[in-house]
């Protein structure tokens, strides 16, 4: 035996409940779904999380221009030859550094060393970068190329002839011949020392200084944050 049985109209009344409870319902879904934001406090800095312990942030700047930071192996076998003018064959592989200062970027720690080249930037130690929570400042300062290779080149030329002419001024001492003797071999030893010691210690004494102002120094700190600085060099600009 079938029985009807009626359907009855929902009133607005009762529907109400329901529907709150539905939006409840997908609220909490939602918020448990959601990515936690930190929340940076008043006068405080928030870095950006590193990727994991291998990685850091470098901020690179220096005193000259054209200076590329990278992985020393990347910019290939080096300088061949110390000449002045540079030849392309002489050049590094720029295309394989990170960045041309001033700039900043994230590299992996354990794929160094790294260094510092530039078409008129004298080399630079290899160093290694280790882990920093704010990042690592990577401060150049950069010599000149030339300068480097010409005061290389007079030091050494310098120091060779010093050294060769005060070797021959100890052989003159050691024969006791007369300084004005021209029938000795003692005198041509004097003369002939002279003449080197006269003319090494003038291109030491320029070499020296002009090699040793142009090697380039680089300085690495951790990365100062926005409360403990003052101006901040960036490629588009000044950060205060």
């Amino acid at each position: 035996m079938l029985q009807r049985r009626g359907m009855g109209l929902v009133t607005p009344s009762s529907a109400i409940p329901f529907i709150c409870t539905a939006l409840m319902t997908l609220a909490s879904v939602a918020s448990a779904q959601e990515v936690p934001i930190v929340e940076a406090v008043s006068g405080q800095t928030v870095a950006a999380p590193t990727p994991n312990k291998d990685m850091v942030r470098v901020y690179v700047t220096s005193d000259r221009k054209g200076a590329v930071f990278g992985r020393t192996a990347a910019f290939g076998p080096g300088t061949r030859k110390l000449r002045w003018p540079r030849r392309p064959e002489d050049e590094p592989n720029y295309s394989g550094g990170v960045c041309t200062a001033p700039c900043s970027a994230t590299v992996a720690i354990s794929r160094g060393p790294y260094s510092v080249v530039g078409h008129d930037v004298a080399p630079a130690e290899r160093f290694a970068l280790h882990l920093a929570p704010s990042g690592l400042d990577v401060d150049v300062h950069a010599g000149s190329w030339g300068g480097y290779v010409v005061g290389l080149a007079f030091s050494t030329i310098g120091l060779v002839f010093a050294g060769l002419g005060g070797a021959e001024l100890g052989v003159w001492g050691a024969t006791g011949a007369p300084p004005m003797s021209s029938q000795s071999v003692g005198s041509f030893f004097l003369l002939q020392g002279s003449i080197f010691l006269g003319v090494g210690l003038p291109l030491a004494a320029i070499g020296l200084p002009l090699w040793l102002s142009n090697r380039t120094q680089v300085d690495i700190s951790e990365h100062r944050t926005a409360g403990s600085k003052g101006v901040e060099l960036l490629p588009n600009g000044f950060a205060f």
